[in-house]
């Protein structure tokens, strides 16, 4: 099951080393080499991105943690169920946040997440961060390319947290809102939890 959730707008130079003294610290272990780490690819896969900057996961390695990559795209339910079980962290990376819905819905990634007796630190960055609120079209304040609907997902997120998640929130994700309406139009009811660009966030689950 998840046992604690931290949530980012993206690893970058500057926070990397809280977010390993977060981890360490969740998970009882002493160094970075001891933590077991996954990586969540599938937003990153359909993200322009990728062709300009190295991902996440580098800054991961370069800071002497050993990472595996879990491709949504090609497991069964049962083939990830098995494979999260042996990990301290789930690390979903920045990208698309309809790709990563949309594989998640698929395969059943949530509920592999809860259904697994170990207790597992999640981190969810821009769009891993982005899914486990109330719903993701926030996402249309973060990016112009990003964030585009490229899949038929439902909008829903994984409500682990009673809040719709908002990361990149900077004076141009302000912009983005104001010219779309986003939270004009879809959330007058709902509470959003902002995450600076820089900022990391320890979640308080829904287990209601």
């Amino acid at each position: 099951m998840i046992a604690q959730l931290i949530l980012l707008s993206s690893l970058t130079t500057y926070n990397v080393k809280e977010l390993l003294a977060l981890l360490l610290e969740a998970a009882s272990k002493s160094e970075p080499k001891h933590l077991k780490v996954a990586i969540v690819t599938v937003a990153w896969d359909y993200s322009y991105l990728r062709f300009f900057v190295k991902p996440e996961r580098q800054l991961l390695i370069e800071n002497n943690i050993e990472v595996v990559i879990i491709d949504l795209k090609h497991l069964s339910h049962e083939d990830l169920a098995t494979k999260i079980s042996t990990f301290d962290v789930i690390y979903a990376e920045c990208g698309n946040t309809y790709a990563l819905k949309y594989w998640s819905d698929k395969i059943g990634l949530l509920e592999a997440l809860e259904g697994t007796k170990q207790k597992l630190i999640y981190v969810g960055s821009s769009a891993g961060a982005i899914i486990v609120g109330k719903d993701i079209r926030i996402a249309g304040c973060c990016s112009l390319f990003d964030d585009l609907p490229l899949f038929p997902a439902d909008v829903s997120g994984w409500s682990l947290i009673n809040q719709v998640i908002w990361p990149h929130y900077n004076f141009v994700s302000r912009i983005l809102n104001w010219i779309f309406g986003i939270t004009r139009r879809h959330y007058n009811d709902c509470q959003i939890l902002k995450i600076g660009p820089n900022q990391i966030i320890v979640g308080e689950l829904n287990r209601e």
